[in-house]
């Protein structure tokens, strides 16, 4: 690549305007793009208009600039990986400790205009190798998690097929027992719905897990990662005559991504699961959590394998590096490198270290420490009161799924609601043309629907009915496309009968709902004419 004729985009921090214009006109002759700000607070709202690949942050006297400045510029989203040029005085201290914040380069003043635009030109370069860097990290990744979903489907699989086995079996035994006897319906109906939720927790966390994002970071106990991640592979050890002990303390709640911590306990689970295969001794693979002082939560794996080699323990977290020795065969269980490399970001994104050290006689052991994050989460909102009376309402249901319209009408009627049922967009029109309707709970996969383009042309129709998503994709961004189309609020499948009506009433809310309302028929459209 021709660095001398590679523009980018440029954003230049820096106080004294006389230096800023030099440097601009400078920056502007060579073909970049350049934006100017006088200092640090202004540049998280220039980053909503701009994407600059390079800053530059010019200190003065006046306005001197400090480590703390360098991680204000940095903290905007999606900003980690741009390279800092900065620009200071000769006689004025520098730590490289500042390079955390993001630095990667300095010049000192005085200067001339060739070697500033010669720096720029390997900053150009560094920044373009480093989004390159970022993809490939990103890819990778994408593909060290598939080889981790490949050592758990078994795990998974033999879940499910337990958990389905006591739903359908409840529920088989229900249609056979005696109608009249209530408690033995509703013992088989709550086990089954137990079951179902424990289904719900397992595809929830092998979908986080399987996702590219990190994942929210939410309060909870990082034991129930623990517990889950060991669930998952504790068949598949006990095959390989591997004992797995879980000796887990009382922990503070803290803040995490469920997801990838679950990806870090379930990559050091399964490291020390295949460093002990070639062991004919005892293979014993501990898990212990403990707090310390309350501010700090360790979380330590040992194994009985032969521990790393000393040469290897500088290298045991760098990309690409694995001590596995790749076997032909079915068997085979050579490793990509990538395991250890991605467990230390994710620590690292949590603000913890992870560390490892042999013991003599007992094999590796890996050591994470996390702080203990106490920021409250936003609160829940109350849980419905399905007992209480509420307002009679007409609901229109929209779904291609019959078992799925069943529900939501046996619901509702219950609770004392009128529903109207439509498996299509154009029963759901004609609906909607002949009788007054609160709300339209509406499925956006029915392929006849559309996705969220039927929202859309409804609002822009001048249906103002408030509508509540109802889907079983946990895809957020076709939830958000559907909301800003003009949607009320949106809920996921599978949810509880307290859930769904909590979520309608604030629906209805949100969208001023008129009881019985009527719409304006000249305005409604129909689907069937649509191209």
């Amino acid at each position: 690549m021709d660095v001398g004729k590679t523009a980018v985009c440029i954003v230049l921090v820096g106080e004294n305007g006389g230096e800023r214009e030099t440097l601009r006109n400078a920056l502007v002759g060579q073909g970049h793009s350049v934006s100017v700000v006088s200092d640090a607070n202004a540049f998280p709202s220039l980053m909503k208009d701009v994407a600059p690949q390079l800053i530059i942050a010019a200190d003065s006297r006046a306005c001197p600039a400090d480590s703390s400045q360098f991680r204000r510029l940095k903290a905007v989203e999606e900003t980690e990986n741009i390279p800092i040029l900065f620009i200071r005085d000769a006689d004025k201290d520098f730590h490289w400790a500042t390079s955390q914040a993001g630095i990667v380069d300095h010049l000192c003043r005085p200067y001339t205009r060739e070697i500033f635009l010669e720096r720029i030109k390997l900053l150009v370069a560094f920044a373009e190798m480093q989004k390159t860097l970022v993809r490939v990290r990103q890819q990778f990744g994408e593909a060290q998690k598939m080889e981790c979903l490949g050592a758990l489907a078994s795990g998974v699989v033999h879940e499910f097929n337990n958990l389905m086995f006591s739903v359908m079996g409840f529920a088989e035994l229900a249609m056979e027992d005696d109608a009249n006897n209530v408690a033995v319906l509703k013992e088989s109906a709550r086990v089954s719905f137990s079951c179902g939720q424990r289904a719900v927790s397992v595809a929830a966390s092998l979908l986080t897990f399987a996702r590219q994002s990190p994942g929210q970071k939410t309060r909870g106990d990082i034991n129930e990662v623990v517990t889950a991640s060991a669930k998952l592979l504790r068949r598949d050890m006990q095959a390989h005559k591997i004992r797995l002990q879980l000796n887990l303390g009382e922990l503070p709640a803290t803040r995490f991504a469920f997801g990838s911590l679950q990806q870090v306990v379930l990559n050091l689970l399964i490291n020390a699961w295949q460093a002990m295969e070639e062991n004919s001794g005892q293979r014993v693979l501990t898990v212990t959590t403990s707090a310390e002082s309350g501010s700090t939560i360790r979380l330590v794996v040992g194994d009985t394998g032969p521990g790393v080699p000393p040469d290897q323990m500088g290298l045991i977290f760098e990309p690409f590096h694995t001590t596995k020795v790749r076997r032909e065969g079915n068997d085979a269980r050579g490793g990509s490198g990538l395991g250890l490399a991605i467990v230390s970001n994710i620590v690292r994104d949590h603000g913890g270290t992870v560390s490892v050290r042999n013991i003599a006689g007992k094999g590796a052991e890996f050591t994470v420490l996390l702080p203990v994050d106490d920021t409250l989460d936003e609160v829940e909102p109350t849980e419905y009161d399905v007992t209480s009376d509420h307002v009679s309402r007409s609901i229109l249901v929209v779904d291609d799924e019959e078992s799925s319209l069943k529900v939501l009408s046996r619901l509702l009627i219950r609770h004392g609601h009128e529903v109207c049922l439509a498996s299509n967009m154009a029963e759901a029109v004609t609906l909607l043309w002949s009788r007054p309707i609160d709300l339209i709970a509406l499925d956006l996969m029915s392929p006849v629907i559309e996705d969220v383009s039927n929202i859309r042309r409804l609002r822009e129709e001048g249906i103002e009915t408030p509508i509540l998503i109802c889907t079983g994709c946990p895809d957020q961004t076709l939830i958000d496309e559907g909301l800003r189309d003009g949607a009320n609020g949106a809920i996921v499948k599978p949810f509880t009968a307290a859930e769904f009506l909590r979520e309608m009433e604030n629906c209805l809310i949100a969208g001023n709902a008129t009881p019985g309302a009527t719409p304006d028929k000249s305005k409604i459209f129909d689907p069937t004419t649509q191209p």
